[in-house]
């Protein structure tokens, strides 16, 4: 077995050498009998199995020391932290990239360069203390200190030195890591909560300001278990986006609310996160954020709630004023016009006897008088229409479109699908204006001789409206950039005044199409 292992040339040497020591220390040996033979020949039988067990295991022992090498030298140079082999004479003989990223040489430079060259002169004692100790102690030595780059910056330092044990005594060498205490401050003392990941998305940091903003202990926030603090109309958000950050290596950026296991208490929070690479640009996890943003959602929250009262007051003011000018049209320029319209329709039939005054110019008189009556009468309505208090929506529309159709050359359709359900005062007030502000937007502006009409029911609590014309169009990129004082920006306010969603679809010479959504009830 042992000679399958050593080459033959090494057995040979070995064997003269073993001849060699035979030599000098041999001894005499009388004649054996045959059974002293036989039982000499199973020792040296039973010697010779024992000494190639003892070689196997030893070069077991040494294939395993072999890997363990290879492994440390393998972390020694991937280490998220910068390592430096270090002679007892203070040069450095080894150093990983992390080292030369830090120091800013090349590692053909670095080698050989005393290490204190870069430590600052105000830590060059504290240095010197720490090298005796690691040298004298042989146990792991932290010393925190300022080095000295190459630009003039100081940066804070945490040694971790340690007497390499593979090294003779002759020839001391130590290992130190230096760690980065400059970011790792900055980090303690940062207002927002900071967190690392893995390639997997899970934790492996973070600092205590996230524990204190949320209430979690550090160890409820490591791994996954960071996903449970999220609120539960939260949670599947942010996990899909968390998950689509990790997959496809993207940022990271969403607002959710965290809830404090202790107490409930909510808070929330603006969390973002990047990539974080190596010293060779080779993805290693995320770093992140969390912010809190608490206050803001709560000022957003009452400038809401105030944006939404100041409409309501608004609009309340606004159908007041409709209100009074469509008292004031209906009882003060209509009366007015009907007495007039008296008079003159009373000397029209005064003159009719006398030929020579000719009253066809009073009759044409009465005409336009009338006229301005019905337009007046029709304004009235529209700043008011009373009418809807004893007609749903879908009859207002009809009603509407009917009396249109009589005094217009335009064709309007009024579908309904589904079952429209009783809808809030103020809501069918507003989808009316709005249907009658597009109507009236297509009528005037469109050159259409047709508009359609649906009503949608989407659901027991909201409904759609569409008003659709085969007029010539237009370019809604470049209309909606200018929307003031135009019937388009009321119909917008007036949807969102209601909750709803509004939009126009429009194409140069295809017609127009406003698409509004909104809830039955406010």
């Amino acid at each position: 077995m042992l000679r399958d292992k050593v080459a033959p040339g090494q057995l040979a040497k070995l064997r003269r050498s073993a001849e060699s020591v035979l030599t000098h220390h041999a001894t005499a040996v009388g004649p054996l009998t045959p059974a002293e033979t036989n039982r000499l020949v199973h020792e040296l039988q039973v010697h010779q199995i024992e000494l190639e067990m003892q070689n196997n295991e030893l070069r077991r022992t040494q294939s395993e020391l072999e890997q363990a090498r290879d492994r440390y030298a393998h972390l020694y140079e991937i280490s998220p932290l910068a390592c430096l082999t270090i002679r007892a004479d203070g040069l450095v003989c080894e150093a990983n990239p992390m080292a030369v990223a830090l120091l800013g040489l090349t590692r053909d430079r670095l080698v050989g360069v005393a290490l204190s060259r870069f430590i600052s002169s105000k830590s060059q004692t504290a240095y010197y203390l720490h090298v005796r100790q690691v040298l004298k102690s042989r146990e792991m030595e932290v010393c925190d200190l300022n080095l000295s780059l190459a630009d003039g910056s100081l940066v804070l330092v945490r040694l971790h030195s340690i007497l390499d044990q593979g090294s003779d005594d002759s020839d001391s060498q130590w290992i130190t890591q230096v760690q980065n205490r400059t970011d790792q401050v900055l980090v303690g003392e940062a207002p927002v909560g900071i967190f690392r990941a893995d390639l997997a998305g899970a934790f492996r940091y973070v600092n205590p300001q996230w524990s204190a903003m949320t209430g979690a202990s550090l160890e409820e926030l490591l791994g996954n278990r960071w996903l449970c603090t999220l609120h539960p109309e939260d949670r599947d958000r942010v996990c899909d986006a968390w998950a689509i950050t990790v997959t496809e290596q993207i940022p990271f950026r969403a607002e959710f609310r965290l809830v404090n296991p202790r107490n409930g208490r909510v808070i929330w929070v603006l969390g973002q996160s990047s990539r974080e690479l190596d010293a060779k640009a080779v993805l290693r996890g995320f770093v992140g954020t969390i912010t809190d943003i608490t206050e803001l959602k709560e000022a957003q929250e009452r400038l809401k709630k105030s944006e939404a009262l100041l409409s309501n007051v608004k609009e309340h003011v606004e159908n007041q004023e409709r209100q009074r000018l469509a008292s004031t049209i209906h009882d003060g320029a209509i009366q007015a016009l009907q007495a007039v319209l008296l008079r003159t329709k009373a000397i029209t039939l005064a003159l009719q006897g006398e030929p020579l005054l000719r009253p066809e110019g009073l009759v044409a008189t009465n005409r336009q008088i009338t006229e301005v009556i019905n337009q007046l009468r029709d304004l009235s309505t529209d700043l008011h229409p009373a009418f809807l208090d004893r007609m749903d929506l879908v009859e207002a529309v009809r009603w509407k479109c009917n009396k249109l159709a009589k005094s217009s050359h335009i064709a309007l359709h009024v579908d309904v699908e589904g079952n429209l359900g009783p809808m809030g005062s103020r809501q069918k007030r507003n989808a009316y204006l709005i249907f009658q502000e597009a109507i009236s937007n297509a009528m005037k502006h469109a050159e259409c001789n047709r508009i359609d009409i649906l009503l949608q029911e989407t659901s027991t609590t909201s409904f759609c409206m569409q008003i659709s014309d085969n007029g010539h169009g237009f370019d809604w990129e470049t209309t909606k950039k200018n929307l003031n004082g135009i019937g388009l920006a009321i119909i917008q306010e007036r949807t969102a005044r209601v909750g709803g969603t509004v939009h126009f679809l429009s194409t140069p010479g295809q017609g127009t199409s406003i698409l509004v959504r909104m809830p039955c009830h406010d």
